[in-house]
Formats: structure tokens, sequence, C-alpha cells
């Protein structure tokens, strides 16, 4: 009995010696999210905030708390979580930190400690569509009590100040910058009017500097500032122009040289760039990706690099999160020993929108540092045979073929060619011991592989078969359990019959004749979702609630009739569903009725 005692708790030892080396083995990885705000009832949306280290070596984050929608006109006050182990885990609760003192909301907030030990609290106070500018508060009890506000700026006006811009120089000066889209005198404008206030005696007093100028006239939107060590400020925005532009001061921000174009790809999304403490480089956290389409692209996948010269270029250049349905910005930084904490949002934009949910991801300097895998590639031919490579020869691909994302634990392995049949949606990342995963690899394969058209021994008529429904639905899945209003024919893919203003959806069944063989190229340009299918196969996915948003994929047809079939919902706000194609001797324009049957 005692020899079984002793086996016992050797098995025991062993397996909890087990679960406690996992546990370290996950923890090396060196990235982990540690807090995600998700949206709920009557809190739709939780976004923008800044992080700041109290006295008593807790980590506090400010973030906006909304209440009346997703929107940014929609009401929101300021809520706080607390951390006591460096960010690893924070309080389950929120704390009420300011409540709404805006005729629409108070949001964006920075932090900065002073020099005298007190805390200041930036936010802008957003009255109207006209009326938005920075306030700040200082708290000289930790975070525990604000003094009454006070506005920063001396005119009025729809001021734009992100969360975590606030600097504090060398030299002590505070500094923040502001793009200015509309005064009594003007109109609102895309394109913002550039500026930075500064303050030399801990924001008593606030001076506005020389606007900067604008020669190319870009949308110029959300700057932010970094002190170089030379103690030259660099000035940064985003605009549709594929780069970030930027300014430089050589006075302390007094006054800025033109904007120009920058080395930092962007669509039309804000940067975030600090300094790591421990090795004086700086670190980039943004979209690595434009493309020539609305808002410069999605902003998504969410990239960090780092600059060893000052941000003449980048490197160690990897990818943080690369969901396609994403939405990764509005990034604060937050240094902890060797860990950084990045709050930023990180929704889904096929719920709600892509701002409505805030995380925060907990990165060690070591995983920073660290190479990437390489990102594998792809080579096909038009049977269907598909491979996949990558330059790290040691690297493990996974990948998926149902829009699921792969993982280091999840997916399939790649061990031999694919075979497929039609055109394919494909997801895989790389994997090698000691390098952080490749980026995420989100293609379509199986463009050049014939479609063949249907035979059919009934007659087919013009036009197509539609459904209108109304209610609330989130994906189009959801659609044919709501109310069914009417049904009938339609020419074409239209929702102009619809007779709601909001939450209705339509589907759209019938079959399209392919005038000869070829590839043909078919987009689909909702708000909200759609998804388009081809002979029985989901083609196009543009599902989930969102904004203009345009998807588009390419397949090889043979001439004839295919079957053809679109879902498409509207949920609140804008309405827009258009189904266009591009093939053979006909240029990108909506589908004809011509060509449309039931």
């Amino acid at each position: 009995m005692k020899k079984t005692g002793r086996t016992l708790l050797a098995i025991i030892l062993i397996v909890f010696a087990a679960c406690n080396n996992n546990q370290n083995t996950e923890l090396f990885t060196g990235k982990e999210i540690s807090l995600r705000l998700e949206p709920k009832q009557g809190n739709p949306r939780n976004s923008e905030g800044d992080f700041i280290t109290l006295k008593d070596e807790r980590i506090l984050f400010i973030y906006t708390h909304f209440t009346g929608g997703t929107g940014d006109n929609a009401t929101a006050y300021l809520a706080g979580r607390f951390s006591s182990d460096g960010g690893i885990t924070w309080t389950k609760e929120d704390e009420v930190v300011l409540q709404n003192e805006g005729g629409m909301n108070i949001m964006s907030v920075s932090l900065l400690r002073l020099d005298n030990g007190e805390i200041v609290l930036f936010y802008l106070r957003k009255n109207s569509e006209s009326d938005c500018i920075p306030i700040m508060r200082i708290s000289s009890d930790e975070a525990k009590t604000w003094s009454e506000p006070k506005e920063c700026v001396s005119e009025p006006g729809y001021y734009v100040l992100n969360n975590d811009r606030v600097v504090k120089l060398k030299n002590k000066r505070i500094i923040f910058p502001l793009s200015l889209h509309k005064t009594p005198d003007s109109e609102t404008s895309a394109i913002g009017r550039l500026i930075c206030y500064y303050s030399d005696d801990n924001g008593i007093n606030w001076t506005k500097s020389n606007e900067i100028e604008n020669p190319e006239n870009v949308t110029s939107q959300e700057p932010g500032i970094i002190e170089l060590s030379n103690e030259k400020l660099m000035f940064f925005c985003r605009t549709e122009s594929g780069v970030q532009y930027f300014s430089f001061s050589d006075d302390s921000g007094k006054s800025w040289s033109p904007i120009e174009p920058g080395n930092i790809k962007s669509p039309l999304s804000p940067a975030s760039i600090e300094r790591i403490p421990t090795t004086g480089d700086l670190l980039l956290v943004w979209n690595n990706n434009y493309k020539p389409e609305r808002d410069g692209g999605k902003r998504t996948p969410y990239n960090l690099a780092i600059s060893k010269d000052e941000g003449k270029s980048w490197q160690k250049i990897k990818t943080i999160e690369s969901d396609p349905k994403g939405w990764y910005c509005y990034t604060a930084i937050e240094f902890t020993d060797n860990h950084v904490l990045l709050g930023h949002c990180a929704g889904d934009t096929r719920i709600n929108n892509g701002l409505s949910t805030t995380q925060i991801t907990r990165l060690s300097l070591d995983w920073i540092y660290s190479d990437a895998t390489a990102m594998p590639y792809i080579s096909s031919d038009s049977n269907g045979i598909v491979k996949l490579a990558c330059n790290d020869k040691n690297a493990e691909i996974r990948y998926t073929l149902d829009e699921s994302l792969p993982s280091k634990t999840s997916g399939l392995i790649y061990h031999k060619p694919i075979s497929i049949d039609r055109t394919s949606h494909l997801n895989m990342q790389a994997f090698e011991v000691g390098k952080t995963p490749s980026q995420l690899v989100s293609t379509n394969i199986g463009s050049d592989i014939y479609q063949q058209a249907q035979q059919l021994t009934d007659k087919i008529k013009q036009g197509l078969i539609f459904h209108y429904y109304e209610a609330k639905v989130n994906f189009t899945d959801e659609i044919e359990q709501s109310s069914l209003i009417d049904s009938g024919i339609i020419s074409q893919f239209s929702i102009e019959e619809s007779q709601s203003s909001s939450d209705f959806a339509f589907l759209f069944d019938g079959f399209i004749k392919i005038p000869k063989d070829g590839l043909y190229t078919f987009y689909l340009k909702s708000n909200d979702g759609s998804v388009l299918y081809l002979n029985k196969q989901k083609l196009i996915d543009n599902d989930g609630a969102h904004g203009i948003t345009e998807e588009t994929v390419s397949t090889s047809l043979k001439a004839g009739i295919h079957k053809i079939k679109v879902k498409y919902f509207q949920l609140g706000g804008g309405k827009l569903l258009n189904v266009l194609w591009k093939g053979p001797e006909i240029e990108k324009q909506e589908i004809p009725s011509k060509v449309l049957f039931y």
C-alpha cells in the first residue's frame, strides 16, 4: 500500500509538472490577449483608450464606453479597468472614470504623468458635428478624483485628437497634434488643417503652433508625434495616398515643415509610434497594407516594426493579428519592464462594426525582436493541383479551405499538393520553431479551373425570383428565419423595391447566361452584408453588418447557363447593393437584365 501511495504521488507530481511546463510554453510564445471588451446589451461599443502606470504599480486602462450606439457620435462615457500584474490580468468590471459631459459624448483618451507626480487626463468633448474640442483634467490622488475640465484650444471648431497622442518632450514641454475639420467659418472637410498645441507650464496655458502646410492638398487626418533622438519632432498622419505623411519641427513644435509622403505604407488608418525605453528603438504599430480603393483598403492585417535609425527604415516587420474580417486600429502603447501592452480596436467587421471591441494585447520584447517566419506562397495549375511552400524550409504550413483561420494548433497540415475542382478560398500560415508566425495569407485559388454550364430541361424566362423580408439580422444565414413580406420577379439585382428604409433583406435566385468561355470577375458591393453563390457554391462572402464594402472573386466559366444566387440584408444606417461583373469583351459593370433568368 505504501509503495502504491508513493507511485500515485509520483504520477500526480509528474502530471502537475507537465501542466506547469505547458503553461510556461504557452507564455513563452511572447504574445497573449489579456483582455477583450466585447459589446453587449446597453454597451454596443468599446474603443479608443490609453494606459497609465500608478504609483502602487497597478496599470489603469481608461477607454470609451459607448451606451447609445456604435457610431462616433453616439453617447459614451469614460470607463476604466485595472491590472496588478503588469497587464497579464485585468479587473472584471468597469469603473466609471468620467460621466458623459458632452452633447454627444466624450472619447479618445490620452494619459500623462507630470513631473510633479500628478496625472493629466485628456479627452475629446463632442457636443455636435461642429463642436468637438480637447479637454484636460488633473488628478492629484492617482486617478481617484479629477479637477474641473479645462479647454485646451483657444478657438471653436471640430478638432480630432486621437487616443494616446499627448507627448511630454525632453525639455518638459507637453504637446499634442490636432486635425481641424470644421470651424464656424468653414464647412466640414476630410482634409484636416494640421496644427499642434503645446504648454510649458503643465497645461495652465496652451499655445497654438503654426499651421502645417499641405501643398498636395491630400486627405490629412488623425496625426501623431514622436520625439527623435536629436530632439527633432516627427509629425505623422493618415492619408488616402497609400502612405503616412510626415512633417518635422526643429523648434519643439512651434513651426513645422510642409507634410510630405513618408516611408510607412498604410490605408486611411492611424499609425502609432513610440520609443522602446530599454533599447531606444522606435516601435511602429499600424496596418501594413494599401489598395487603391475606398479608404485605401482594410484595417487588417495588424503589424509592428522597429526602427534603429530614427524612422529612416523599418525592420523586424511582423503580424500581430491578421483576420481578414478583423479591424485593428487606434492603438495605445504602454511599456512594462520587458513587455509592451497594446490597447486597440479589434472588432469583427461582420458583427456591429470593427470598432466595437477593444482588446489589450501583451507582447514580450523577445517576441518583438525575434524574426518572423517567411510568408508561405502558392503555385497551381489549371488541373486544380495546388502546391504550398515557404522559404523557411523547416516551417510547418497549416491551411483551411472552409474560411476558418488556421493556427499553430488548428487547420490542416500541408504534406502534399492539394486537389480542388473549382475556385476556392484558401487561408494559410507558416510556423517555425524559434520564430513568430508568418502573416496570414488569405486568397482565392483555382480561378483557372473551368466550371461547366448547367444542362436545363425546363424553359427559362427573363428575370430573377426575389423574396423580400423585414427584420433585424446580422448575417445572411438569418434572413430566411425572418418575416417574409413579398415575393415576385425582378429584372436584375436591386433593392429599390424595399418597403422599409432599414432592417430589411432580399434573396435573389436565378440563372446567369455566360456569353463565351473565359475568366469572369464578380464584384459584390454592399452596405450591410451580402453573399453571392455561383452553381450552388459560395463564391463571394461580404457578410455581416458593415459600411460600404466591395469584395471580388474571379473564376473561369464555360459558356452557357449557370446558377446564381445573392443574399443581402440592411441593418440600420446606409443601404447599398451592387452586383457587377467583368469578363471577355465586358468592362466592369452591373450585371445586365438581359443575361439573368429564372
